[in-house]
């Protein structure tokens, strides 16, 4: 069985480290605010699981239909990675949905190499949830 953010982090440190991603992605890309909201509380709630063949796939809940996974991918392409999803969102809007945000900042805690995640800031106990407004992310950002 794939291994959630659930089960494999196991301190308050996996919540912080999750808030100081998304402050900055929302900082760097404050137009995907929600979609970065949603994508963390995917993460949070243990709704994305890496494939255990070692390839870079991801299965991620539906926030809508929870019965329904959707498979998203990290492709190999010149001039960088890209990233592809089986969402309606991602496969009529194009770009990254929140099924692609949510595996990605589930790849940063959980690097395929194995090690360890980038290490949190010092701060423990927050529960990333209640910084998740563009004010606070904007705020976290600023590193107060």
């Amino acid at each position: 069985m794939a291994t959630s953010l659930g089960t494999q982090a196991t301190t308050a440190q996996a919540p912080v480290a999750i808030l100081s991603l998304a402050a900055r992605a929302m900082a760097e890309r404050p137009q995907e605010a929600r979609r970065i909201a949603a994508a963390v509380h995917l993460v949070l709630d243990g709704h994305v699981r890496p494939s255990l063949t070692g390839i870079p796939v991801w299965y991620v809940r539906s926030a809508t239909a929870p019965r329904r996974w959707y498979l998203v991918e990290r492709l190999a392409a010149a001039g960088g990675p890209r990233w592809r999803c089986t969402c309606p969102d991602q496969l009529h809007r194009g770009g990254a949905c929140k099924h692609i945000l949510a595996a990605r900042l589930y790849r940063k805690l959980h690097p395929p190499d194995g090690g360890p995640p980038s290490p949190p800031p010092a701060a423990e106990g927050w529960d990333a949830r209640v910084w998740l407004t563009p004010r606070g992310a904007a705020w976290a950002a600023r590193g107060a």
